[in-house]
């Protein structure tokens, strides 16, 4: 295999965001609309204080005004031309090495998940003034930090940490829950409890979320059911019918909804718009690679081993991911795919890690077993 040094790969990588960037201006935005690209361009400066949670009287939210100013210094930047984007495309490759530089990949290694993480959608919608753009930004960040917490138990926050975690709780605090299921389940198994207890726990928090979810069903369904109205006429030719008609039909089709508004576009919207495929085509890839992943990680070397760390990080974190985006992508294949580019990092990285540290593990516990018999 030809050697190519690290940071050539890295270079490979950013220029393929930029032409990604210029692609969704040129001819990505004459077939869709680029979210509320436009808007945030051509914003001009707003109150710093609207940017401030609680302190916000802006109706947009504190998160729109924030991009709203983002756009505003990015244009006056830029001089107002295509480079607007580009510290856009900047933050969003700053986020994405950060958490990719935690794993400490072999070159073929890196050129394979760089190569996930060059998919289309997540190219285009996080290489352009766009809440994606910064959601790869802080989303990566956050995922470096719970690379470290598992790998080398480092649970002091850092000034980047910090400020992408006020990010995530700004832009998208739902998948909140995701990231502190990881922590929770860190925590536990650094205090190294007997099996036994490790499973009660788990069991607990298991069975307490499902309490919890039923408890407040109602008001899920009640949020669930206003999604639709967030759709504008022009989304109208790709929106779908409300499947969230009857009480109890939110977590009926959850199952089989939270893949679909992860994949996006389905078999059958394919066929009828097969300018769709290439996003049908690139979910059903990566779904492939993490359930791979998934596999690999609990059937090892010609043997079962189920680590319930590893198996817990796994459930909770997808299932919890896949959830909460469950209402903001199951009525549109569009939004589906754009709004998931926002966790998408986390998905992919992450996931590699469970499947790299469980190989390891598996070593260490093979030489251990080994070890005694001898």
């Amino acid at each position: 295999m030809i050697n190519i040094n690290k940071e050539k790969i890295w270079l490979f990588f950013f220029l393929g965001k930029v032409f990604y960037m210029i692609f969704a201006v040129f001819v990505f935005s004459k077939l869709t609309i680029l979210g509320d690209t436009e808007r945030y361009i051509s914003a001009s400066f707003p109150d710093l204080l609207s940017t401030i949670p609680f302190l916000s009287e802006d109706p947009a939210g504190p998160s729109t005004v924030l991009m709203d100013l983002i756009g505003a210094i990015s244009r006056i930047i830029s001089l107002n031309t295509i480079l607007v984007h580009i510290p856009c495309v900047i933050l969003s490759f700053i986020g994405i090495r950060y958490a990719v530089l935690k794993l400490n990949l072999s070159t073929q290694e890196l050129i394979l998940l760089l190569a996930v993480l060059s998919f289309p959608s997540f190219g285009i919608w996080t290489s352009i003034v766009s809440k994606e753009a910064i959601g790869s930004f802080y989303m990566g960040i956050i995922c470096g930090y719970l690379i470290e917490v598992l790998k080398v138990n480092r649970y002091r926050l850092n000034l980047l940490e910090l400020l992408a975690f006020y990010l995530c709780l700004l832009f998208k605090p739902q998948y909140m829950i995701a990231i502190l299921h990881i922590l929770l389940i860190a925590f536990i198994f650094r205090l190294q409890l007997n099996a036994f207890i490790n499973v009660l726990l788990i069991g607990v928090i298991t069975v307490s979320e499902i309490i919890i979810i039923y408890y407040f069903s109602d008001l899920i369904e009640s949020f669930a059911s206003l999604q639709h109205l967030h759709f504008s006429i022009e989304d109208s030719n790709s929106t779908r019918d409300d499947p969230w008609v009857n009480s109890g039909d939110f977590f009926k089709y959850a199952p089989v909804g939270m893949f679909v508004a992860f994949a996006g576009p389905t078999i059958l919207e394919v066929m009828e718009k097969p300018i769709q495929a290439p996003f049908f085509i690139e979910s059903v890839i990566i779904c492939l690679i993490v359930f791979y992943w998934f596999v690999k990680s609990m059937y090892i070397k010609g043997f079962v081993y189920i680590s319930l760390q590893n198996l817990s990080l796994w459930f909770f974190t997808y299932f919890w991911l896949l959830f909460v985006h469950y209402p903001f992508g199951a009525l549109n294949p569009g939004s589906g795919i754009r709004y998931r580019c926002n966790f998408l990092i986390l998905f992919i990285v992450f996931g590699y890690y469970l499947y790299m540290s469980s190989n390891k593990s598996f070593d260490v516990v093979s030489l251990d077993k080994k070890r005694a018999l001898d």
